[in-house]
């Protein structure tokens, strides 16, 4: 995987989601470099470039963790979904998915009750 982010909570989130054996920053090499990469990756090594190992050494303040039903709803909001339409995607009662909207305010730090911010943070964490 070649990514340009350096944010450590997008870095996580793809390597949580997708547990690449190459990972690697763009800005972090050139050709022959890749070249390398790819030849480690498939002679079974595992390989991160300097940049993705320093993210995720880095101390995060906010350790967000959300599972399937946060991240499906963040996706559903983010696509314009409205509550109606929630209660037949992610199959929980009215009150536990406004109960989940709370929480994951809460954990990105948004004040009010604007999906469209709670959508825009989740967004620049990486999440959606």
């Amino acid at each position: 995987m070649c990514t340009c982010f350096t944010d450590s909570f997008r870095i996580r989130h793809i390597i949580n989601s997708f547990n690449p054996s190459g990972f690697i920053n763009k800005q972090d090499m050139g050709f022959m470099g890749f070249v390398t990469v790819i030849n480690n990756v498939l002679a079974g090594k595992i390989h991160y470039s300097q940049t993705i190992v320093k993210a995720l050494n880095q101390k995060t303040v906010n350790n967000i963790r959300l599972d399937k039903y946060d991240i499906l709803i963040l996706k559903e909001l983010a696509n314009g979904s409205k509550m109606k339409d929630l209660l037949g995607l992610v199959h929980l009662s009215k009150s536990a998915i406004d109960k989940r909207k709370r929480l994951l305010k809460r954990k990105f730090g948004i004040e009010g009750n604007s999906d469209r911010d709670l959508v825009l943070a989740a967004k620049v964490k990486g999440f959606i």
